[in-house]
């Protein structure tokens, strides 16, 4: 029912890019819900601001190879 943005099988991982059409409460709250539901199958999920890709790459490479480690 939902497409992620990135998805590892091997690690179980989601990694959500997302941009200012998040920033409504509508959304927030859909984003929550396909959280929950990724969560319900066993996947852990990440989620990243376009900007925050944009602006600081190794940054969000670094936090994805920390969250991998523990």
């Amino acid at each position: 029912h939902f497409v992620a943005d990135f998805y590892c099988h091997e690690k179980l991982l989601v990694v959500e890019i997302d941009g200012t059409v998040h920033d409504s409460e509508e959304q927030r709250g859909h984003d929550e819900g396909r959280k929950l539901v990724f969560e319900s199958l066993g996947l852990k999920v990440l989620r990243f601001r376009n900007d925050e890709v944009d602006l600081n790459l190794k940054g969000v490479l670094k936090k994805i190879l920390d969250f991998l480690k523990d």
